[in-house]
């Protein structure tokens, strides 16, 4: 983060200090906006990045955010599978109202291109069917 402003709804990877970070208002819109799922697309999605930092991948722009997209469905398929993150019905619905949501028409040559609906979609879905390895394919 250092001297960069800080935007009152957003999530972030900060490489520099390796952490996450998130607003409250962001995730309290998302959650409204989106369902209960919203935190952990979110937080998934910024340890995303956080995985292409110690990597070195190297991405510019928006094939970085969607491999952090696919980071972000193999995390939580991760954790469905062992336990550690309970799923409920009706959360992949709220995964995929998000991503659309937050899918964007922000020209690929933008840095803040994030992607668009089904661009992000099909990279959540690619992490979620195999795994960090496809992300990294």
């Amino acid at each position: 983060m250092g001297d960069e402003p800080w935007e009152k709804y957003n999530a972030i990877y900060c490489p520099g200090d390796d952490f996450v970070a998130w607003s409250i208002d962001y995730m309290d819109m998302g959650y409204i906006l989106a369902g209960d799922s919203w935190p952990y697309l979110i937080v998934a999605h910024e340890w995303g990045h956080a995985v292409q930092n110690r990597l070195n991948v190297g991405l510019r722009a928006v094939a970085e955010e969607l491999q952090a997209d696919c980071f972000a469905g193999a995390t939580l398929q991760g954790a469905i599978k062992d336990g550690t993150l309970k799923w409920e019905e009706g959360d992949t619905d709220e995964i995929i109202s998000s991503l659309q949501k937050m899918g964007d028409i922000t020209p690929w040559t933008n840095p803040k291109d994030h992607g668009d609906i089904s661009e992000r979609i099909s990279h959540f879905d690619k992490g979620v069917q195999g795994g960090v390895d496809s992300c990294l394919a």
